[in-house]
Parts: structure tokens; C-alpha cells; sequence
């Protein structure tokens, strides 16, 4: 299976993010499976959105180059949004909509504490998708 991870891996420390990239890679090498960190080639079976944010240093794509690929190179990639990032983390007041919105681009969303899943609960574009 060829699964594309969503992060621009950084060398050094670089926060959990980056950290998850290596070690997620590093298990599935393991498990026989091939990693890329973009979406150019025409076979991948699932894409890991990570960072949507295109400014951010960590994306290496964005939910609209997910929606892109699924539409126009591989309609049978399933996309899956790691979600890790919300208003709260930053006091800021648009990072949770931006997030939302971002979402309605994969098939699942995989959230990595409760606490952050509990936040996003009431958004219509993430709450009737499979979760973890």
C-alpha cells in the first residue's frame, strides 16, 4: 500500500508533529508499506492530511491539493485528517473553522487526544465522519 504523509519532516526538533511523521514512516517501512511526502505520484491509496495550513513550514499539502488529487488523479485514494491543532493551543479565533473546513476533504478524521476530538464535536463538516 502506498500511504503519502502530509509533513515536511524537519531535522532537529521540530514539535510532535514532525515527531509523529518520522515514527508513523518509520511503522509503516516496517510494516511493508511505501511512504511518500507529496501527492505527485498517480497510485497512492491514502493520503494523511496533516497541517492543511499551507503557510505552515510543517505542510507539505493542503485539504484543496487533497481534493484536487481525489478528483482529478485518484478517485479511489481515501483521505484521512490527523487533526492536532485548534484556537485554544494559539488564543486565536479562526484556527478551529479553518480546521472544520478543512475536513470536509477526508473520508475520516483521526484526532490525537479526546480533548481536542470534544472541540471540534459540533462542527457539521467533521461530526458524521468516522472518528478516532
Amino acid at each position: 500500500m502506498k500511504i503519502s504523509i502530509g509533513t515536511n519532516i524537519h531535522d532537529g526538533p521540530w514539535g510532535g508533529g514532525n515527531l509523529f511523521a518520522i515514527n508513523f514512516k518509520e511503522f509503516l517501512l516496517r510494516e511493508g508499506h511505501e511512504v511518500v511526502f507529496d501527492l505527485k505520484e498517480n497510485d497512492i491509496d491514502i493520503i494523511l492530511l496533516t497541517e492543511p495550513r499551507r503557510t505552515s513550514p510543517s505542510s507539505a499539502f493542503t485539504n484543496y491539493d487533497v481534493l484536487n488529487y481525489i478528483s482529478y488523479i485518484n478517485k479511489n485514494a481515501l483521505a484521512v485528517h490527523r487533526v492536532n491543532e485548534c484556537d485554544e493551543h494559539k488564543d486565536s479565533n479562526f484556527i478551529n473553522k479553518y480546521i472544520a473546513y478543512a475536513n470536509k476533504s477526508a473520508d475520516a478524521t483521526i484526532f490525537v487526544s479526546t480533548w481536542i476530538k470534544n472541540l471540534y464535536s459540533d462542527f457539521s463538516e467533521i461530526k458524521n465522519k468516522p472518528s478516532k
